[in-house]
């Protein structure tokens, strides 16, 4: 009876800590979830803000509004890179050859 009763002990310790462990685990998957809701409703608090001054900036001329900002909001390129290549212009192919020269 007495390794009966110590293995019942054991079993209800273990489900205890199963259980604590559990319950600990949601803690945290809570805690993370309501910091990433947090974060990204800032993100589009943001964001909105960012849209309604250009919204406010629509008098303003294009150059003029892009002189403020280093790349594009659409794209994320730079304002600059228009018609480069990332090409060496020492770089020949001649057509049908098996080696660019």
């Amino acid at each position: 009876a007495l390794p009966i009763l110590a293995m019942l002990r054991r079993n209800k310790t273990e489900l205890v800590e199963d259980m604590r462990s559990r319950y600990q685990e949601r803690v945290e998957q809570r805690n993370e979830l309501e910091r990433s809701w947090a974060r990204l409703a800032a993100e589009k608090r943001a964001r909105e803000l960012e849209e309604a001054q250009l919204e406010k900036e629509r008098g303003v001329l294009v150059h003029e509004q892009c002189d403020k900002y280093e790349r594009c909001r659409q794209c994320k390129r730079r304002k600059e890179n228009v018609g480069k290549s990332n090409i060496l212009k020492e770089t020949r192919f001649t057509a049908g050859a098996k080696l660019i020269l």
